[in-house]
């Protein structure tokens, strides 16, 4: 899995030069409702169509299921796409359209030209947090997509074959 998404996304840095990254967060009150896969797929397909609306058509999305801090469930989606600067409002637009939707109010947004900061990201992103919680039964989220992308056609990145690890070495020693 690191191998593709991976791959995918310095491609998608590779064709724009700049990346942002969000992170959405599941507040407390609301993580017991979000042990449901099926709310968590809600979740990202409403903000899949909410995004492309907004000019954001070319995304990769992951799922962490815990934090760096406690083993306790804490839902949280990445979601990696090529733009820089969010306009204040607009970024303010976004909370408010989730939060009246969802209740979610922790969004977090970045952007960057940085190749190593890239790498960062591609790292963190990618490692996987299932194992770090122990609340939630994996027969639970069995068959539950863990990440994708939408719109990368448009960036020509899903008829490409995924980097391998020797392709990503050299893809980095490029920058």
């Amino acid at each position: 899995m690191y191998y593709k998404f991976v791959g995918v996304m310095v491609k998608m840095f590779a064709r724009s030069r700049v990346l942002a990254y969000m992170v959405i967060t599941c507040p407390e009150e609301l993580r017991e409702k979000w042990r449901d896969p099926n709310e968590l797929r809600e979740f990202r397909e409403y903000l899949r169509r909410m995004l492309k609306r907004e000019g954001i058509d070319i995304a990769l999305w992951r799922w962490h299921f815990a934090g760096d801090r406690s083993r306790r469930w804490y839902p949280h989606l990445n979601l990696v796409f090529p733009m820089g600067y969010m306009d204040k409002e607009k970024l303010k637009r976004l909370r408010r359209l989730i939060e009246r939707r969802f209740g979610v109010r922790v969004i977090y947004y970045q952007y960057t030209r940085s190749i190593k900061k890239v790498m960062h990201w591609a790292r963190y992103i990618s490692r996987p947090t299932w194992n770090l919680q122990n609340e939630v039964s994996p027969e639970s989220f069995k068959n539950f997509k863990k990440w994708g992308t939408w719109g990368a056609e448009k960036l020509g990145l899903d008829g490409e074959k995924h980097l391998s690890k020797r392709d990503l070495e050299e893809f980095w020693m490029t920058f």
